[in-house]
């Protein structure tokens, strides 16, 4: 009797494992995950950066804007000589932005006498009279001022003349983004007489 055989395989092993290709594919996938998170991990990181900056600026600004504006409402021309008062002479009055035109009058003309000159030069700026206004004086002590860091402040005078009003606008040095614009208008402008 003959009997056929059946061909021998190989014992197959109880353990299972990975081939090589297996092992090649998941190290493929591995190196692509890890590349992914480093890329996310350092834009993620300049993003932080980037926004400290910002926040930075801004506060830069909001600092700057809150001397501008202190300068705007402490601005007078009453003396005939444009200045801002300092803080220690105290708070301010109606007397600071526009002579006292009560007192002796001599003339009849309703100003005391001691206060005419002055309340000619208050009255011409108002009125812009022979090149005099009441923004160019307070911007000339504004541009004095130091330009925030990463910044660059710059002040106009807004047209027409008779406005009272200038812009700041503050620019970003590093992009030149704009970064925030305010327009204001001296506090003295208020104690203007109506014409």
């Amino acid at each position: 009797m003959i009997t056929s055989r059946a061909p021998r395989t190989a014992p197959r092993s109880t353990s299972s494992g990975f081939n090589l290709v297996e092992i090649l594919i998941a190290s493929v996938i591995l190196l692509i995950s890890l590349v992914g998170a480093v890329e996310i991990s350092g834009r993620s990181g300049m993003l932080g950066f980037l926004a400290g900056q910002r926040y930075e600026r801004e506060a830069a600004i909001d600092e700057d804007l809150a001397i501008i504006q202190r300068m705007n409402d402490r601005f007078t021309c009453v003396s005939g000589i444009c200045r801002v008062l300092p803080d220690d002479e105290g708070d301010m009055d109606k007397n600071d932005y526009f002579p006292n035109p009560i007192g002796t009058d001599a003339d009849g003309d309703g100003v005391a006498d001691a206060q005419e000159s002055a309340v000619e030069n208050v009255q011409n700026r108002c009125r812009h009279t022979g090149g005099l206004d009441l923004v160019t004086p307070l911007k000339t002590l504004l541009d004095a001022l130091p330009q925030p860091a990463g910044l660059r402040r710059t002040i106009t005078v807004d047209q027409p003349t008779g406005a009272h009003r200038y812009t700041v606008t503050y620019t970003d040095t590093a992009t030149n983004e704009v970064m925030r614009q305010m327009s204001l208008v001296p506090t003295a402008v208020a104690w203007c007489p109506r014409v």
